[in-house]
């Protein structure tokens, strides 16, 4: 009697996942989204639901990527993708492959038939657009007057040109009546012609918002308008019909009242000023410091000289009595903070005492009216002369800074252990040199570059041993 094979858990699942993958295609599904949860991964967890039944849905992150606007709870989504076995619970999921918001796939259909049609045409070349103004002075704008758009504009022209007439043409921007209301403010303003640019503006919105906008017929009111039109529809992310076939686009419609202002205009020429002013200010600034460090700045330099050669010779005492690391870097550190302290005191004195000795040059120089022409000649050969010595003496003294740092750097006992050496310890923290410090089952301490760890030292092997 033959018997049946006993499958392990793991079997049976890559057995239900090769049927799923082979036994049920790809396929489409409608639903509302529940449960939804964006993980730090970047992947999406939700569930899709109907009135009856509800699915597990996974999205990586791969995918997430392609999406045109964020799922949150509630919205009616149609996903394409497969069935999935998560292992790890047992459960079914769909795989999702690529997730769009439902009933936009007709619209965003016919709204890439409308745009292929009239870019077809030309009607969204630019040799077709009208050049807007730079310095308009009477301003249409048609929008809905309950809109959020029109306070915004009205606000940033107030703004920025406050000197600009305002005319604004009502109409609705949202339902089936918002493309023939548009028309007819469109053709109310070509018909007056009492304005020398128009902004057609609406805030932010979904497909269906914004449909209005993507009507054929307004867009070919738009390309044969002899007044220039700023497109400011929507968000940064909505592209309307209107954006393509206007004169010029605008991100929002704050940003089409900044494109016609001409507050920009005099940025460069203030700019332009307040560095003249910056540039004058600096300039007698670097005179007056050259004229009250002149006879300072020598000194301070030997100053620092000396100060870095006793650090030196400092470094080369300690580096010889090295014992505890740490102790002897911390002990340096401190001596430096100190040396820093000591230099920053004696070089106020020192320019305290400079700027006396100047005023007292100062005055003796106006008793004695000296040939200010002479002076002023020997100034100048002076002050050329101590640039170059301080750029010399400013460079040997860094490039030796560097040497010492990177000394010290090299010497750091820390860097060695990150090449993957180790410090042994015994119980009482003195450093172990060598192995007959050892005894077996001595507890030690290893200190590593992340950390340390206790070690007992099983057994002895002397390198002289046989």
């Amino acid at each position: 009697m033959s018997q049946e094979k006993i499958l392990s858990v793991t079997e049976l699942s890559r057995l239900i996942s090769h049927t799923l993958d082979y036994q049920i295609p790809t396929f489409r599904v409608a639903g509302e989204i529940s449960q939804f949860t964006k993980a730090s991964s970047g992947h999406y967890y939700f569930s899709i639901k109907d009135d009856l039944s509800a699915m597990s849905v996974v999205m990586f992150r791969g995918r997430t990527a392609n999406l045109d606007f964020q799922p949150k709870q509630g919205d009616m989504v149609e996903l394409k993708g497969k069935l999935s076995l998560f292992a790890a619970r047992g459960s079914l999921q769909i795989q999702v492959d690529e997730m769009r918001r439902a009933g936009m796939g007709t619209l965003f259909e016919q709204y890439l038939r409308i745009l292929d049609k009239l870019k077809q045409e030309g009607l969204f070349d630019a040799e077709h657009k009208l050049a807007i103004p730079p310095y308009p002075r009477r301003v249409g704008i048609i929008t809905s007057l309950q809109a959020a758009a029109l306070q915004d504009v009205l606000t940033t022209l107030r703004r920025r040109a406050p000197q600009f007439s305002v005319t604004v043409y009502p109409s609705l921007v949202q339902g089936a009546d918002a493309a023939d209301e548009l028309m007819r403010a469109l053709a109310q303003a070509e018909l007056r012609h009492e304005v020398d640019v128009i902004l057609l503006v609406r805030g932010g919105g979904s497909l269906e918002d914004l449909w209005c906008f993507n009507d054929e017929r307004l867009a070919r009111l738009i390309a044969a308008s002899s007044i220039p039109i700023v497109s400011g529809v929507g968000h940064e992310t909505d592209t309307t019909i209107a954006d393509h076939v206007a004169d010029l686009r605008a991100a929002t419609p704050t940003a089409a009242a900044e494109l016609i202002t001409k507050a920009a205009y005099a940025l460069p020429a203030t700019l332009s000023e307040f560095t003249q002013r910056i540039h004058r200010v600096m300039s007698q600034v670097r005179s007056d410091s050259y004229a009250r460090f002149s006879d300072t700045m020598p000194r301070l330099h030997h100053r620092i000289e000396r100060l870095l050669l006793d650090k030196s010779m400092r470094f080369d005492e300690l580096k010889s009595r090295l014992v505890a690391p740490q102790r002897i870097f911390d002990q340096y550190e401190e001596r430096r903070l100190q040396l820093q302290l000591a230099l920053l005191r004696n070089w106020q004195a020192l320019c305290t005492n400079k700027i006396t000795q100047l005023e007292q040059l100062t005055l003796r120089l106006k008793a004695k009216k000296p040939n200010i022409e002479a002076e002023r000649e020997r100034l100048l050969q002076w002050q050329e002369r101590l640039n170059r010595s301080i750029h010399q003496q400013l460079s040997a003294h860094q490039q030796a800074f560097i040497q010492h740092k990177q000394l010290l750097h090299t010497m750091n006992p820390k860097q060695v252990l990150q090449r993957g050496f180790s410090i042994v310890y015994d119980v009482e923290g003195h450093v172990v040199q060598t192995i007959e410090q050892l005894d077996v089952g001595q507890e030690l301490q290893l200190e590593f570059a992340s950390g340390r760890a206790a070690a007992y030292v099983k057994s002895l092997n002397s390198h002289t041993e046989e």
